[in-house]
């Protein structure tokens, strides 16, 4: 699963050294249309937001229970300056509802 399939949670596990829950975004997109691009993350960040919010976490992957969230972006490109405002952005809003916010780009 990817970025663009927006109605789907990529992968769900457990950090085993801090034991938070990850929920895990994959975002192969390139940054040549950053205004798409930020369009398509946001709303697979919106998925995953609703997914947390409803509870649907806790049926999909009970463990989830009484644990830290932390929404994990992993892209294979380098973010230009307007997808970092967006995640700066973004984090506060999902520190609101307990979820912490990473992001990585793959070597």
């Amino acid at each position: 699963m990817s970025v663009v399939e927006s109605g789907k949670v990529d992968t769900i596990g457990r950090d085993r050294m801090s034991g938070e829950i990850v929920l895990t975004i994959s975002d192969h997109l390139e940054w040549d249309d950053p205004e798409q691009h930020l369009l398509i993350l946001q709303s697979k960040i919106n998925t995953y937001i609703a997914f947390i919010e409803n509870e649907e976490i806790y049926q999909v992957y009970p463990e989830s229970i009484g644990r830290k969230l932390r929404i994990d972006i992993v892209s294979q490109y380098e973010y230009p300056d307007e997808g970092i405002a967006f995640l700066d952005k973004v984090r506060p809003v999902l520190a609101s509802i307990g979820v912490l916010l990473s992001n990585k780009v793959l070597d």
